[in-house]
């Protein structure tokens, strides 16, 4: 047997060394790995099985493929003793070999030793494990199912820190072959078991990593603090010892993540019943450093927002405190922040913002304050954050979303805001040099049919404006010397919102001799006004 394994082995090292930067795990066979006649999974426990932490990635990703191979081409008899306990052995052995390394970790600003940069080729060989590590799982799975006496928390700790593709760790097709076996594996828990699942990994996975992350705006229930004293300034611990899920256990937020996504299938109570061990990493991501990390929060709280009741934030306190934790994020913008890393944060704390202040204010007596939350969004947010960063246009292309997104929540009530808004969106339109970035000219065009539809009674008083924005853009995409795709979608857009502008202005009856007199201004208006 011995001399079977070492042959499989030996394959597995030549296949690991021919492994480049960049390279695609696949499904394909590796030759030379065989095995004695008569092998049993009991034989390759002791062989395979290695609790060894020390063990390097080469050692265990020749293990996994040698395990990979052999599940793929025998069967198991899941009624055999012997083999069950193979299988629960080993498949845990897969599940704690392939977690996430702290090696894909960023560096702390407190670490005494500066860590070994990954190179392309060991990031390969990862994802070459972790692939093969969970086909592994699969054709455990489809031999000898997991049973409700095994580890669950491991084993779904393991698949659920790959249930995000944007990770660093986890590539396209590890994503899609885990994903693919909790589909398998979810439906399977049945009555309370995810309930228990659920709880089980709130307190033995994230509870102890976020435990030493406190926050003074909470009580140890999850609840705000009431503290009529000013707190005293606190030390900012940014280590391992403190931040584990940083620095350590990286996975840790991806799996929290999963979790906050399955709050929807349980039932209400397990909400309350967990409620501090759900807030404070929210509050954590949030509050983190990193603008990774907040991205990340922000994310998670808009999952959480999902299955949250508006009767329990404003029991808890706590929609104010995710308010004034979110407000900073809309000032994240150049200089002082790198453009990317800003572009990412504004992506995840509007939609959230946005989605906390309706979660928050959702009945009718609640509307006054709604729109005063809203307001705030469009001041502090949208505005101070344009007049900042304008000059940014993938920045500014972000913030000009987000006004389509706020004339949607806010409804007639972005009447007060539309001056300044118009102003915006006028100023991008009319720019001679747009349509070197013609992505922020459709986002204009967008904003601008939606504050149309939604402001309708109050567009005769800008349609001046308007009109100007709209016919200086389109003449300005029509002598293009480069036409392209996006620029002719560009001017459908702007021929669709003159229509919606001009069904708003039904009852301005001199509406058709101002399209007259600009069409006798430029004849190549004609097309546009259809006068």
């Amino acid at each position: 047997m011995a001399t079977g394994i070492e042959a499989s082995r030996k394959a597995a090292r030549e296949y690991i060394n021919h492994i480049k930067p960049h390279h695609s795990p696949s499904i394909s066979s590796i030759s030379g790995l065989e095995f004695p006649e008569g092998i049993a999974l009991n034989d390759l426990v002791p062989v395979l099985d290695s609790q060894d932490a020390a063990l390097d990635q080469q050692t265990t990703l020749e293990n996994v493929i040698i395990l990979e191979d052999f599940l793929s081409n025998n069967k198991l008899d899941k009624h055999q003793t012997t083999e069950r306990e193979a299988a629960t052995k080993l498949r845990r052995s897969v599940a704690e070999a392939i977690l996430p390394p702290s090696s894909f970790a960023e560096q702390s600003p407190y670490a005494i030793e500066t860590k070994a940069k990954l190179t392309p080729e060991v990031v390969a060989k990862y994802h070459v494990l972790c692939y093969r590590g969970v086909l592994c799982l699969s054709h455990l799975q489809t031999l000898i199912p997991l049973s409700k006496d095994e580890d669950l928390v491991a084993i779904y700790t393991c698949l659920t820190a790959f249930s995000n593709p944007t990770d660093q760790w986890t590539c396209r097709k590890v994503f899609e072959e885990t994903s693919r076996l909790l589909e398998r594996l979810v439906p399977l828990l049945k009555g309370t078991e995810l309930t228990d699942l659920l709880g089980q990994l709130l307190r033995e996975r994230i509870k102890p990593a976020f435990a030493k992350s406190k926050n003074p705006k909470l009580t140890p229930q999850g609840r705000k603090a009431i503290d009529p004293f000013p707190s005293s300034v606190a030390t900012i611990d940014d280590d391992a010892e403190s931040k584990p899920w940083k620095y350590r256990n990286i996975h840790i937020p991806t799996v929290f993540r999963w979790i906050l996504g399955r709050l929807e299938f349980v039932e209400p109570a397990f909400l309350e019943t967990h409620w501090p061990l759900l807030i404070p990493p929210l509050l954590t991501l949030i509050d983190d450093s990193s603008i990774q990390y907040k991205a990340a929060g922000c994310s998670n709280l808009f999952i959480f927002l999902q299955s949250c009741p508006s009767t329990i934030l404003e029991r808890t306190g706590l929609g104010e405190i995710f308010e004034n934790a979110l407000m900073p994020c809309l000032l994240s913008l150049p200089t002082l922040t790198d453009e990317a890393d800003s572009i990412l944060l504004l992506k995840q704390a509007y939609p959230t913002l946005v989605r906390l202040t309706c979660v928050r204010f959702s009945e009718d007596r609640q509307r006054m304050q709604k729109v005063k939350a809203l307001d705030r969004i469009v001041r502090y947010g949208v505005l101070r954050g344009y007049a900042h960063a304008g000059e940014h246009v993938k920045i500014a292309e972000v913030l000009v979303e987000q006004i389509s997104e706020l004339t949607e929540a806010l409804g007639v009530d972005i009447v007060k805001h539309m001056k300044h808004i118009l102003t915006i969106l006028s100023a991008v339109l009319a720019n001679p040099f747009g349509t070197a970035y013609p992505p922020l000219l459709g986002a204009s065009v967008r904003s601008l049919q939606k504050l149309i539809t939604t402001a309708w009674p109050r567009i005769g008083y800008h349609r001046g404006e308007i009109l100007k924005a709209l016919t200086t853009c389109w003449l300005k995409t029509e002598v293009e010397e480069h036409d392209t795709t996006e620029l002719r979608e560009i001017r459908c857009e702007i021929e669709r919102t003159i229509q919606i502008l001009t069904a708003s202005l039904g009852d301005v009856t001199d509406v058709v001799e101002e399209y007259l007199s600009l069409v006798e201004g430029d004849v190549r208006l004609k097309t546009l006004l259809q006068v």
